[in-house]
């Protein structure tokens, strides 16, 4: 029998059961302050991946500032990138910074060895969370082992 394909979208919010998922003004805090320690030591994780990317020039420099001393007035980064979207640099900057921060975040998440399958550890950890409830009702013909790591 072939298995049917499902798309689920969940909102950011849905992240923050499986650790240290910032979202909203968490994020944007995490952002500003992370483009700050880039500009004040010239270099960084942010800096380095644009550089990475066809170089860092005034262009992202005036985005990061732009970002830094503009997110407080907004909820989020969706919110303050949507409002300033025709500034040159400030997308590319903005999804650099937010991409960093969800990365950080997944190291310390019970979802990041999720790609090893013998990891019956993970499974156990997603068991009473939104995604382990998911799994045991979407999928009721799944082998007995993996549903006793999940539910």
């Amino acid at each position: 029998m072939k298995m049917r394909e499902t798309a689920i979208i969940v909102g950011a919010g849905a992240s923050t059961e499986f650790g240290a998922f910032p979202v909203g003004s968490e994020l944007a805090e995490k952002i500003e302050n992370q483009l700050i320690v880039d500009l004040s030591n010239r270099d960084g994780p942010i800096i380095n991946t644009i550089s990475s990317h066809g170089g860092f020039n005034q262009i992202h420099r005036a985005a990061m500032t732009r970002i830094i001393n503009g997110l407080q007035s907004r909820d989020s980064i969706d919110q303050f990138v949507d409002d300033c979207k025709r500034e040159p640099g400030l997308i590319d900057v903005a999804k650099i910074a937010i991409a960093y921060c969800i990365i950080e975040a997944e190291k310390s998440s019970p979802l990041k060895d999720l790609d090893q399958v013998t990891n019956n550890a993970s499974l156990r950890n997603l068991r009473n969370t939104w995604l382990g409830r998911l799994c045991r009702i979407s999928n009721p013909d799944v082998s007995p082992e993996v549903s006793s790591f999940i539910g």
